[in-house]
């Protein structure tokens, strides 16, 4: 094998195997990039075993071959590299990678040891870049980080021929993400590093190709792919979330900008907790601290003033990640104070839902509860609770997901 590359055109694709490999992995070859010249084009693969990717890069090859490099060494030397032309030559003991002024040898693993990527599925549909890269910015933030919950650690991703949508949820908040694209049918979730791994595949890309075969979704743009295995699935299933969107008539409008500024300073001068009260008057909204280190209160506008009047305890940093997804103007939808609060961006369907916070003085309505923050209801609970408390009861018990 022996090849000349732009060191431009060969770091993104190094840059990407990055995001697709495990610091965890215990197979060394899972450490290693398999890189395999061939025509006019030099393809780097890398892979997790649930997560891979290929990149195309156009090269100057002499001799095809293919071999599997370590990943970090070489992606640290062409980092390192001023710039221009690359040269990796096996015609020695080891690998070369020589640039202008230096020339190093990494030793390299025969290609036939690395693992055997997805197949490519048979049907693909087309889609714009950017609707897929507003699913996953408009959503991640709010997937789980709890390994034990597996199936809330990703996006679900529902789609029709005509529509798609993203859903992701950590047991505090849910974020809801429709797209008018047409992607064929899917209901899948992804997990969280393969929907870093593709929203990095789609940074600079304008259109895209995506499709699903046997659980696996593969998203293709011009030079390169990632496929993604989906989260198993087997013993809890993303839950139905729609049940606990209450689509409330009480509602508020209110600028987002003066909204962040509020919230930002809030936090400033918040707890560790982070939960702040927000009181809904007749003609302005209040963002209220009052702990033990500080206390203040500032007001916002109502642009609708005297439909809702209340006070309910709100995590001050969840509700800055949805108004930083939000457009000038959100609507604010919440029936009570032990109700999930409802924030809609004016000129979107999207949604996101908050949890609200028990504030210091408040009883626990959930026995044993370790979260200040209340859960998503968990599917199936509406019929245990009476109904006058039916909506209070079954917004505090814990999301689990469906079995």
């Amino acid at each position: 094998m022996k090849f000349t590359v732009d060191r431009d055109a060969l770091l993104p694709a190094l840059s990407l195997a990055g995001k697709v490999q495990d610091s965890k992995a215990t197979l060394p070859v899972l450490c290693y990039v398999k890189i395999q010249a061939e025509g006019e084009a030099v393809t780097i693969s890398a892979t997790d075993l649930r997560i891979s990717m290929t990149w195309h890069v156009p090269a100057d090859v002499e001799q095809k071959g293919a071999c599997c490099l370590p990943h970090k060494k070489l992606l640290g030397l062409v980092k390192l590299t001023g710039g221009g032309s690359i040269s990796l030559d096996d015609s020695g003991e080891g690998v070369s990678v020589r640039a202008v002024g230096l020339d190093y040898r990494l030793t390299a693993l025969a290609a036939r040891n690395f693992p055997s990527l997805p197949s490519r599925p048979a049907q693909l549909h087309a889609a714009d870049a950017a609707d897929l890269r507003a699913l996953i910015d408009t959503t991640l933030h709010a997937a789980s980080t709890d390994e034990e919950r597996a199936h809330l650690c990703g996006g679900h991703l529902v789609s029709d021929d005509d529509s798609a949508t993203m859903e992701a949820t950590d047991g505090h908040r849910l974020a809801v993400a429709p797209r008018q694209i047409k992607i064929g049918a899917l209901d899948l979730t992804i997990p969280t590093r393969g929907l870093k791994a593709i929203r990095a595949l789609l940074d600079k890309a304008d259109r895209t190709r995506i499709g699903e075969h046997k659980g696996t979704v593969t998203v293709i743009t011009d030079r390169a792919s990632v496929s993604v295995r989906e989260v198993d699935q087997q013993s809890f299933r993303f839950p139905p979330v729609s049940h606990i969107i209450t689509h409330s008539q009480r509602q508020i409008i209110v600028e987002t900008a003066p909204l962040v500024a509020a919230f930002k300073r809030a936090l400033v001068v918040a707890d560790a907790s982070e939960q702040v009260r927000m009181s809904i008057g007749l003609a302005e909204l209040q963002v209220i601290v009052d702990c033990e280190e500080s206390k203040g209160r500032e007001s916002v506008a109502i642009s609708n003033p005297g439909v809702v009047d209340l006070t309910i305890g709100v995590n001050a940093g969840f509700m800055l990640d949805a108004l930083a997804r939000s457009g000038a103007r959100v609507r604010i939808c919440v029936d009570g104070p032990l109700d999930p609060i409802e924030i809609r961006p004016v000129d979107t369907e999207t949604l996101f839902l908050l949890m609200p916070c028990r504030m210091d003085g408040e009883e626990k309505r959930s026995a044993g509860a370790g979260e200040d923050t209340e859960t998503l209801p968990a599917p199936g609970t509406e019929g245990v609770v009476s109904q006058a408390d039916k909506s209070q009861d079954a917004a505090l018990a814990v999301l689990e997901g469906g079995k």
